[in-house]
């Protein structure tokens, strides 16, 4: 129960620290201006803005750098069709809305952030209750509890990646109302240059790069996570019972010197006045040899060692003779009497 116990909080600590190596990604990719460089390459974008390559590189880097709170503001001055102008210069209702809607961005980018550091806190605050819950066995409940994340991350992530790659505009509307629902300035209109430099298209190269650059954090993690479960499972003692070939001897069990079970059995569910006869019985059992083992125990424990005795043949010899020459000796009284009757009825015959 306590290690099933610690495996569910690793899960959950693992699936918190799912989501803040993913945003982890998300940074990584913001800050990779040669991604970006490529991708507005290869869009293609900056000839029907009429405007360098160059100048989109510089407004992009500005976006994103804004959006971390590296600059104050998204001012950038840029050469389109000849004409140095502002880059982010639209006016709605007397307002800069593309100025509006990043700095809307950029509160959300804040609040994740602060999410993922709280989130942290709370993995390792999990992490911590399941090894003091499993003791030992920590590392295999965590192991295991990130295991079981992942599961869980992925069958989420292969449901939200279906319905992106199915309907991208209708899944980035409902990412954009998510994140900013009292907002009506993230519909830019068409004649942004925001919008016009960071098409769907764009977007979804970023995310896929994202996915791609977490993924392979994920299973790295995975990997390395089900190699350290199967050394530990191969260190761990086999709880099989042996197998006893047909070759290998009987074991003999030893019998072990205790009191009789069947006598005090009786002896309690008898009364008092019989146990006299009950350990009357328990004598008859012990075995003969019992006097002379105790006869050998009450011998004291210093006493020097006796060198045996042999006695020569001949004596042995002697001793068996004596019986036989006893026997003569009783035998010749009577054969006295004999003679003297053999001799008595000659002289009557006489």
């Amino acid at each position: 129960m306590k290690r099933t116990a610690a495996t569910v909080l690793s899960a959950v600590a693992s699936f918190i620290l799912i989501l803040c190596i993913l945003f982890a990604a998300v940074w990584f990719v913001l800050n990779d201006q040669t991604f970006f460089e490529l991708e507005l390459q290869k869009l293609g974008t900056n000839t029907s803005m009429g405007m360098s390559l160059a100048d989109q590189s510089l407004s992009l880097k500005r976006l994103t750098d804004y959006m971390q709170g590296k600059v104050e503001d998204i001012n950038v001055e840029v050469t389109v069709n000849g004409e140095l102008v502002q880059m982010f210069d639209l006016e709605v209702d007397g307002e800069l809305i593309e100025h509006v809607h990043m700095e809307e961005v950029r509160q959300v980018w804040t609040a994740l952030s602060t999410y993922r550091n709280l989130g942290l806190v709370i993995a390792l605050s999990l992490y911590a209750a399941a090894a003091l819950i499993a003791g030992r066995g920590f590392i295999v409940s965590w192991l295991k509890g990130y295991l079981s994340g992942l599961a869980l991350f992925v069958f989420v992530g292969a449901f939200v990646g279906t319905w992106a790659v199915v309907d991208f505009d209708a899944f980035w509307t409902l990412f954009h109302n998510i994140l900013f629902p009292t907002s009506t300035t993230w519909m830019l209109p068409e004649g942004s240059r925001m919008i016009q430099m960071l098409t769907s298209e764009f977007f979804s190269d970023t995310i896929v790069r994202i996915v791609l650059i977490g993924a392979g954090a994920l299973a790295v993690l995975a990997l390395i996570s089900a190699v350290i479960l199967l050394i530990l499972r191969r260190k761990k003692p086999e709880l099989a019972k042996p197998t006893v070939e047909e070759d290998d001897e009987p074991i003999m069990i030893e019998e072990i010197e205790g009191p009789n079970l069947i006598i005090e059995h009786k002896r309690r569910n008898l009364p008092v006045h019989m146990w006299d006869k009950i350990e009357l019985e328990s004598e008859e059992r012990q075995p003969e040899a019992e006097p002379d083992m105790q006869a050998e125990d009450a011998e004291p424990w210093n006493k020097p060692d006796e060198e045996p005795t042999t006695e020569p043949e001949t004596h042995d010899e002697e001793s068996k003779d004596e019986p036989e020459a006893e026997s003569e000796s009783e035998a010749e009284p009577e054969a006295e009497p004999q003679a003297e009757k053999t001799f008595e009825a000659g002289q009557e015959d006489e």
